[in-house]
């Protein structure tokens, strides 16, 4: 079993949709963090169209790059890879992130042995926003 964690970019002030409090010393955000909110952001799927059309590629050519080790790609590949990354919009105070969690990591987070942040594999949630369930994550 695991629990999606929605959570705003590091050090925003949440201007996501709602507010945060202090509790214990902790920042509470509050507002709407969840599918609600992915599904208006912007994800690398509403920009795909548009550098497709940039780069001159197709969608299968896009799926070929973005799926095959580095270490294989042509130099020419590389590059359009590079391009492709450095063309979409970095995250702001009012991107969601995300970050799928174990059942069994929830009280590691929640006993804030990570010091109160959430690393490792975390997506822009409109990148992700058409996953709905586990299923389609894993």
């Amino acid at each position: 079993m695991y629990l999606l964690a929605s959570i705003p970019v590091s050090g925003s002030d949440n201007n996501i949709d709602g507010a945060s409090r202090n509790c214990y010393g902790y920042r509470i955000y509050t507002g709407n963090l969840d599918n609600r909110t992915a599904d208006v952001q912007q994800g690398i799927y509403d920009y795909l169209p548009k550098l497709l059309d940039k780069f001159s590629i197709t969608e299968s050519e896009y799926i070929s790059i973005t799926t095959t080790t580095v270490s294989d790609l042509s130099e020419a590949d590389r590059s359009i890879l590079k391009q492709l990354r450095e063309s979409l919009p970095k995250p702001s105070s009012s991107i969601l992130l995300q970050k799928v969690i174990s059942l069994d990591d929830i009280t590691t987070y929640v006993d804030n042995k990570y010091g109160g942040t959430i690393g490792g594999f975390v997506s822009i949630a409109g990148d992700v926003k058409s996953l709905r369930n586990m299923y389609q994550i894993y």
